[in-house]
C-alpha cells in the first residue's frame, strides 16, 4: 500500500515523541517533518534514544500542510483549535489535545475556555477506537480521548450499554504516572516532590470528567447533564501507566461469568482489549503497549462489582491510540506498528 506522508506537530513533548517513535516502525508511513514550539533542531540531539540523523524539528510557525496525507497534533489544549483552520480539507487530522473531544461548546468553554474553531467541533469524531471505529473509518478529524477517559470508558461503556450496571453512583479511583502531566517544568512534578508519595489532585474537578460523562450519556442516549460520576485522580511515583478502579452497582444479580462473557463478546474483534477473569490487573503488564487490560471482581456490597483497568497513559492513553486511529482512517490493519509486548521487568 502507498506510504502516507505525515507530520507531527508538537513532536518534542512526551506524547509527541511517542508518536514519532511509533511512526518510525510503521511500514506505510513517511514522516514529512516534525515541529515544536520549543526544542527545534536535530531530533537525535533532543532525544538521544531516537537514533536517526535525518529527522529535524522545525518551528511550528513554519509548519506546512499541502503535501500531507495526515497530521498528528500533539499540542496543549487551546492550540490545536487555532491551527486546524490552516489545514487543507484533504489532510486528515488526528488531534491528541482536548480541543475537539467535547461536543457541547458551552461545556467545553466551562472547562477549557473559548473555542477558536467551533464550526469543526460537530464533525469531529471522538477517537475511542474500539467504540467509534465505524465513524473513525470515514472521519477527517479525530479527537483522541484523554488518558484517564480511555482507562475509564473502555470497561464502563459496554457495562452501561449492555444494561449490566446502574448509571447512578459511579465511583472512579484512578492513579497515573508522572508523565501524564507532560514535559513542561513544574515544581509539583520534581523528583523530590513525587518520589515516595501518592497525591490525590483535582478531586471532582479533573478536565477528563466532561468527556467521560459525555460518552456515558451518549451510550445511554441521555443528555450531557444527566450522567454524573465521582472521579478522584492520583499521582503516583512511576514514569508511566494508569490503574483505574471503578465501583459499580449491578442492575441484576449477574454472575462474574455472565459479565466476563458479555464483555468478551463485546470486544471479540478488539485486539488491544483483554478481559482477564480472576487475574490481578497491574500497570507492569501494559507498559510499552497499546493494550487495555480489564478485570471484574465481586464487591462486598450486595449486587456490586469492582472493575479494574490498566493502560500505558502515553500509548493506549495517547500516542498508541492515535496511531490505531490513523490505521483505521487509512484502512491499515489496526495493529500495524503497535504489536509490541510489554517491557519486563
Amino acid at each position: 500500500m502507498e506510504c502516507k506522508r505525515v507530520a507531527v506537530i508538537g513532536a518534542t513533548g512526551y506524547t509527541g515523541i511517542e508518536v514519532v517513535r511509533l511512526l518510525l516502525n510503521h511500514p506505510s508511513v513517511t514522516i514529512e517533518y516534525l515541529s515544536a514550539n520549543q526544542n527545534t533542531g536535530l531530533l537525535s540531539e533532543i532525544y538521544p534514544h531516537i537514533l536517526n540523523d535525518d529527522l529535524f524539528v522545525i518551528s511550528t510557525d513554519e509548519a506546512y500542510f499541502d503535501n500531507l496525507d495526515a497530521v498528528f497534533l500533539c499540542l496543549p489544549h487551546g492550540q490545536s483549535n487555532r491551527l486546524v483552520a490552516k489545514i487543507p480539507k484533504k489532510v486528515k487530522i488526528i488531534d491528541l489535545s482536548a480541543d475537539f473531544r467535547i461536543k457541547n461548546l458551552s461545556l467545553y468553554e466551562e472547562w477549557y475556555g473559548a473555542h477558536k474553531s467551533p464550526d469543526l467541533v460537530k464533525g469531529a469524531v471522538y477517537g475511542l477506537s474500539e467504540i467509534h471505529i465505524e465513524n473513525i473509518k470515514t472521519a477527517r478529524l479525530v479527537a483522541c480521548p484523554g488518558c484517564y477517559a480511555t482507562a475509564v470508558l473502555l470497561p464502563l461503556l459496554p457495562l452501561l450499554g449492555l444494561g449490566i450496571v446502574k448509571e447512578e453512583h459511579i465511583i472512579i479511583d484512578a492513579k497515573s504516572g508522572v508523565s501524564g502531566a507532560g514535559r513542561s517544568l513544574s515544581s509539583e512534578n520534581l523528583f523530590c516532590e513525587v518520589n515516595g508519595s501518592v497525591k490525590a489532585y483535582k478531586i471532582s474537578n479533573h478536565r477528563h470528567i466532561p468527556e467521560i460523562e459525555q460518552e456515558a450519556g451518549l451510550i445511554l442516549q441521555k443528555g450531557v447533564q444527566d450522567i454524573k460520576v465521582q472521579f478522584v485522580p492520583h499521582l503516583i511515583p512511576i514514569n508511566r501507566g494508569i490503574l483505574c478502579s471503578m465501583y459499580l452497582n449491578l442492575k441484576e444479580n449477574y454472575s462474574l461469568d455472565d459479565i466476563n462473557s458479555k464483555l468478551r463478546s463485546f470486544y471479540k474483534d478488539a485486539p488491544f482489549v483483554a478481559i482477564n477473569a480472576n487475574k490481578s490487573i497491574n500497570i507492569r503488564s501494559v507498559v510499552g503497549t497499546n493494550q487495555c487490560q480489564i478485570g471484574i471482581f465481586l464487591g462486598r456490597v450486595e449486587n456490586s462489582i469492582v472493575v479494574v483497568s490498566a493502560i500505558d497513559n502515553l500509548l493506549k492513553g495517547a500516542a498508541g491510540q492515535a496511531l490505531q486511529n490513523f490505521n483505521i482512517m487509512f484502512s491499515f490493519d489496526e495493529m500495524t506498528g503497535l504489536s509490541n509486548i510489554p517491557f519486563y521487568p
